[in-house]
Order: C-alpha cells, then sequence, then structure tokens
C-alpha cells in the first residue's frame, strides 16, 4: 500500500472521534512502516486470542475473577510483556510486530490487552 492510501485510510479511521477503531488505527500507522502489512489477517489473529479467552471465561464470572483470567492469559499463557533489552526500538510501537514478538512499549501492550 502506497503512503497515500495508507494516510487516506488513517484518516477515515480517526475522522470521528467518537468511534475510533483503536487496534485497527494501530495497525494501519504499523502500515506505514510495513506497507504489505495485512490488516484484515493481524485482526483475525487477534480475533483467535479473543475467542481463546472466551472460551476460558465462565458467563456470570466476577470481574476481578475475568481479570485475574485475562492477566494470566495475556502475560503468562501468551508471553506479552515489556521489551526491556531494546525499548526505543520503534518496532515496539507496531502493533503486527509486538503481536508476533510478544513484546513492546506499555502503549502497544495496552492496545492489544483492551482488545481482549
Amino acid at each position: 500500500m502506497t503512503s497515500t492510501k495508507v494516510l487516506d485510510y488513517f484518516a477515515s479511521l480517526v475522522a470521528d472521534d467518537d468511534a475510533i477503531p483503536l487496534t485497527e488505527t494501530a495497525l494501519a500507522i504499523a502500515q506505514d512502516a510495513y506497507p504489505d502489512l495485512d490488516l484484515q489477517a493481524e485482526l483475525a489473529a487477534l480475533d483467535v486470542l479473543a475467542l481463546r479467552l472466551k472460551r476460558r471465561i465462565a458467563e456470570g464470572t466476577a470481574a476481578i475473577q475475568r481479570l485475574r483470567l485475562l492477566n494470566h492469559f495475556f502475560y503468562r499463557d501468551l508471553g506479552f510483556g515489556p521489551n526491556a533489552n531494546d525499548y526505543y526500538d520503534p518496532d515496539n510501537s507496531y502493533l503486527n510486530v509486538v503481536l508476533k514478538q510478544r513484546r513492546g512499549i506499555p502503549i502497544s501492550l495496552a492496545v492489544l490487552y483492551m482488545e481482549l
């Protein structure tokens, strides 16, 4: 995707302040550095992770227990965490790379965490 198309796509995502699709917008930013990035494949991968988590949480589970299950799933089972070895690497900000490497900066990790 060309830079102009990436910027146009990004602009369309953020045009309505009340309904910004955060994860898709973050992936659109990554598309600037990774022009061949398949946004739909990345979103589908996140959907698979969310479904895996949903299967672990019984209906009626208390909020604090849901949070514990999310924490365990995100940090232990999936292995997400900070990139302490190379914190300032730009790839720590690109959701596609963070999803693959399971390492990132707090803001990129938070976007994924919120998506789940």
